[in-house]
């Protein structure tokens, strides 16, 4: 925490942000296979994890990628983790709970129930989870949920087909023939 204002100094950015970006759209759906994989991911399979009810029954049972946040923060019934926040997303038009491009994110009891996470959520702002979870929590815990994070962005953008090699940063022949 910064002694200036109190917010943290240390957030979730680049690689955080695109994987929770991308979890949390509300299209996004796992099945049990998927869903216990992404889950064991959060923990290097070390602890135990109480699988919550799927959102969706039929035709098969589908878990949101909501509900992977929601493991994420707390991934069983021992962990004392609390979370309630409400906060606009850049993507937040207007509704609030009705906001049709899910801007508005909602933490109800350590679960996400609402909304696309991004940098307002994520980042080193007072209104968002780093600072609640330092704040209603502890320094520990917040730390906790931070490698959680790093272990799931780094295996899901790497599944997801989202890397980045030297081969994309170096300039083509072209390109440094202009430069000359």
């Amino acid at each position: 925490m910064t002694p200036k204002n109190g917010e943290p100094i240390i957030a979730l950015i680049q690689d955080f942000l695109t994987t929770a970006f991308l979890i949390t759209d509300r299209d996004m759906f796992f099945t049990r296979e998927e869903f216990t994989r992404v889950a064991s991911w959060i923990t290097d399979a070390n602890e135990q994890i109480d699988l919550p009810a799927p959102s969706i029954l039929k035709p098969k049972c589908l878990w949101t990628g909501k509900q992977v946040v929601s493991c994420l923060l707390r991934p069983n019934r021992f962990a004392r983790v609390v979370v309630n926040i409400q906060l606009k997303e850049k993507t937040y038009t207007q509704g609030e709970y009705n906001c049709y491009k899910d801007g508005w994110v909602v933490f109800k009891n350590s679960e996400l129930l609402l909304g696309q996470i991004g940098k307002s959520t994520l980042g080193g702002n007072k209104s968002g989870l780093l600072y609640s979870l330092i704040r209603d929590n502890s320094q520990e815990v917040a730390c906790e949920v931070m490698h959680r994070f790093a272990k799931l962005s780094s295996r899901r953008i790497t599944n997801y087909g989202m890397t980045i090699g030297i081969s994309d940063v170096t300039p083509s022949r072209e390109l440094q023939r202009l430069n000359q």
